[in-house]
Parts: structure tokens; sequence; C-alpha cells
């Protein structure tokens, strides 16, 4: 096996593209460039000049572009890659050259709200919290967390993650510690909504869930209780919380109701 003759055949695919300031972004892909690049090989709708395409990496697997101006806010970008190819010579995959990006907002109370939670799963199963972007904004919420929440106390802090996560405007996101097993209770789920990440504990009967922004600002926060499910109910296990109206207020048991089958 050691003198098995393995060519690399597979062209390189764009994982992410991350905006480091207005008018720089960064590339990442799935392996080793070519060192040799050009801006032809890069294009940006809608149109963004690139002035330099380089390496930033050690590994040549990172692409720093700079731009002649600063990126718009609200404005939703696609980059698209041609003629780039990995250091064995292959061409990048046409499925994997393109990304869309925007450039991020901070977001603030109002932006996003809690829109749904499970708390009391089926066995087998786990929780879940989806949030909704009610603004215009697009949101970075690296750094970002959910945690409990007793009085004004917080604890139980658990970061969703340490990378670029863009929500979308009028989007939503549904985060839990396996989402292939909410995924399998919701047939109809879009997969791309979906986060796996850890939350913080969420007790059956009651709790509190709490969304914070990286400076520790609490965007919203809910203290829910099994009281806030359909009384005619005869056991809510695997039923989740959904909220009636974004903008009345989170903590109204009112705003919530008990799932449909």
């Amino acid at each position: 096996s050691v003198n098995t003759n393995k060519p690399d055949l597979t062209g390189p695919r764009l994982l992410s593209a991350a905006i480091i300031n207005p008018s720089d972004l960064v590339l990442t892909f799935d392996e080793t460039l070519e060192k040799s690049l050009s801006i032809n090989s890069f294009s940006i709708s809608p149109a963004a000049l690139i002035t330099s395409a380089s390496c930033t990496s050690i590994s040549l697997r990172e692409v720093k572009l700079k731009l002649n101006e600063s990126l718009a806010e609200r404005q939703l970008y696609t980059i698209t890659i041609n003629s780039l190819f990995d250091c064995a010579g292959n061409a990048i995959q046409e499925n994997y050259n393109h990304f869309t990006f925007a450039l991020p907002e901070v977001g603030e109370m109002g932006d996003l709200v809690i829109s749904e939670i499970l708390f009391n799963p089926y066995p087998g199963s786990v929780d879940f919290v989806e949030i909704y972007n009610l603004s215009e904004k697009y949101v970075n919420l690296k750094n970002w967390s959910f945690a409990n929440q007793n009085e004004d106390s917080i604890y139980n802090e658990k970061e969703i993650t340490v990378s670029d996560l863009i929500i979308a405007p009028k989007t939503y996101l549904v985060f839990s510690s396996n989402t292939k097993a909410v995924i399998n209770l919701y047939p109809g789920s879009i997969e791309g909504n979906f986060f796996q990440t850890t939350l913080p504990s969420m007790n059956d009967d009651e709790g509190s869930i709490v969304l914070l922004q990286e400076s520790q600002e609490v965007i919203d926060a809910l203290y829910y209780s099994d009281k806030f499910h359909n009384p005619l109910l005869k056991d809510d296990e695997g039923v989740s919380l959904e909220r009636i109206a974004f903008l009345e207020p989170t903590q109204n048991p009112n705003n919530w109701r008990s799932a449909n089958a």
C-alpha cells in the first residue's frame, strides 16, 4: 500500500467566504491551491472590483481578496471562481465554486427573537431552540451564546460558534446538539436552517433560555413553563412551543402555543 500510486484527481472546493473588513474578503478551500493566483479567476456579483488576490496561509488553503471599495450593508453578494487549480493541477469543482455572503451588522435587542423551543423531547431525541431574524440586517452569530437566567443572573453559558455564522433577514435558524435527530422528527425541515451546537440545559417542566450577543447583551430571553402548552394535551412530550407573534413580548404566556403534530 505504501508504493501504490494514489494521484489527486479531485479539484478544490470553496468552503466559506468571510468578510474581515468592508474591503477585504477571505476565502477558505478544502485543499492546497496553486501558488500563482490571478484576480481574473474571481468575480463578485453585484459587481465589486477585485484589486488583488493572495494566499494568506502556509497551507495555501486561504485566499485574501482586496476590493477597491467597501461592500454595501444589507446587500447579498455572490462570489464565483473559475480557472482556479489545486497544487496537482485539478480545476475547482463546478458545484463548489461559488458562495453567497453579506457584510454583517451588529445585532441588537429586537433584531432577533426566540421563535420556538422544545424542552421536553422524546426519549432518544434532543432539545432545540429556534430563532428568527426580524430585522433587515445580516447578523453574524460568531461568539454569541445561549444561556440560562435566574432573575438578573446569567449562568450555564454555551457559545454557539467561534466561526462566522450569518443569519439573513427574515430567516430562521434552529440550534440543537443533534440536528439529525431533530430533522428526523420534522421531515419537512430545510436542512440548511439547522446548526449543531451545545445548548444549556432546559428542564422538562420549566426553565429559561437566553440569547446573548458577543458583548453579553441580552438579545432575547424566555422563562418557559409546561403550563404554556394547550391544556387539552394529554402529554406534552415531544411537543414544542411556538411563538405566535414576533412583535408581542417574548415573556407573554399567551404569545406561545403548542405545536401541531
